[in-house]
């Protein structure tokens, strides 16, 4: 790993180590924050065989952990991040026998060959600056026919579609990421990397991109009650939904990829 690597490595210990400190407690009391948690928690639990063995790479706050393991299908979740906050916090917040929480680097561990069935990264592959090392590594570790989750910001989601119609450069989402990923790009690096896609979807959507000329008409009581509950909040059920209609500008991609 070269100095740069090393330095932005440092960074993303540190900024998780802060948020899992700063912003833990919003999260967990946020209902839609929780909905959109569960909803992708059902995502994986539909594509997992009996008696899995998981690989949760960075867990942060161990929820997805948490709630993968108590399904019956699952046999044991390795849960790994690099912030020593986020596993102290999840060891406390989720005791459970079948979870092996770990602190460190996920490029770094040596896990055996084969191991697992499955491996899924929640808004975690933008954080790395090695994507293909970490997809072969993956590829690696999974046994036969094992599965791959990923959830990761869509970088042509609609407002930096927007941003290009006007010459402007695309955003990230947040500043601790690496890179933001098309569902093109995902294709791509699948196919190289040894596996198939066997679904994919898009989530959530800034819909007041879209529903902005009724934003003209809001003395109308029914357009302003419709724009109040389901676009000016931004996230909410509504435009999770719809992100999944509009998969190509949605927020987020999501993808099952079986090794093959």
């Amino acid at each position: 790993m070269n100095d740069c690597n090393k330095t932005f490595s440092k960074y993303q210990e540190s900024h998780f180590d802060k948020k899992i400190i700063t912003e833990i407690e919003e999260y967990e009391n946020n209902d839609f924050w929780n909905f959109t948690r569960n909803d992708f928690v059902k995502f994986i639990l539909k594509y997992i065989k009996k008696n899995s063995y998981v690989l949760d790479i960075g867990c942060g706050d161990g929820y997805y952990a948490f709630q993968i393991s108590k399904n019956k299908k699952i046999k044991n979740v390795t849960a790994l991040d690099v912030s020593k906050n986020s596993i102290d916090y999840a060891k406390k917040k989720y005791p459970c026998s079948k979870i092996n929480f770990i602190i460190g680097e996920f490029e770094k561990i040596n896990f055996n060959e084969k191991k697992f069935d499955a491996v899924y990264m929640c808004e975690i592959i933008e954080h790395f600056d090695n994507t293909e090392k970490i997809l072969k590594k993956i590829f690696t570790i999974l046994k036969p026919d094992g599965m791959l989750f990923i959830s990761t910001p869509n970088l042509l989601r609609l407002e930096n579609r927007i941003r290009g119609l006007f010459r402007k450069k695309y955003i990230f989402v947040d500043k601790s990421h690496f890179k933001e990923f098309t569902f093109k790009e995902i294709n791509y690096l699948a196919k190289k990397y040894g596996f198939k896609v066997i679904k994919k979807r898009g989530v959530n959507l800034w819909a007041e991109w879209i529903f902005y000329p009724l934003f003209y008409f809001r003395e109308n009581s029914i357009i302003n009650k419709f724009l109040k509950n389901n676009i000016i909040t931004g996230n909410n059920k509504f435009n999770y939904y719809l992100g999944k209609l509009l998969r190509p500008i949605s927020q987020k991609v999501q993808v099952v990829l079986k090794k093959y």
